[in-house]
């Protein structure tokens, strides 16, 4: 009895994005209405998120206070020990991204943009 080692076929999606959202979050009224009021609600919070980083905490302290926050109390002199880790996290990092990527891309691209935003912080908080 010989068997097909042939992989079946994945069913090749139909649906545009719009379609499913009609079909999925407002097929009726009370999945529209529930659908608004969480994106209602989602928009208010990131817009809230964004107005509270921007205003509220003292980011004066942040800039001035940087290497006591990135590294704690490890000693000046053996900083180099610290910035050869993060170095060779983001080089294993962008390897990994172009040898696999998918979620790994995503995650050197964010590591990629979290570093220097960091060194523009502390670009800046060395040199005021």
């Amino acid at each position: 009895m010989a068997t097909d080692a042939r992989p079946a076929r994945l069913p090749q999606p139909t649906a545009n994005p719009l379609q499913w959202l009609r079909s999925n979050l407002f097929n009726t009224w009370y999945n529209a209405l529930i659908s608004v009021v969480l994106i209602w609600l989602l928009v208010q919070g990131v817009f809230s998120l964004i107005s509270w980083i921007a205003t509220a905490p003292g980011w004066v302290a942040v800039v001035n206070n940087w290497r006591l926050l990135a590294t704690g109390l490890y000693p000046p002199e053996q900083l180099w020990r610290v910035q050869t880790v993060v170095w060779l996290v983001a080089l294993l990092l962008g390897v990994s991204a172009g040898l696999w990527q998918g979620i790994m891309r995503a995650l050197a691209i964010a590591f990629g943009a979290i570093a220097l935003t960091l060194a523009g912080v502390y670009t800046d908080a060395t040199a005021g």
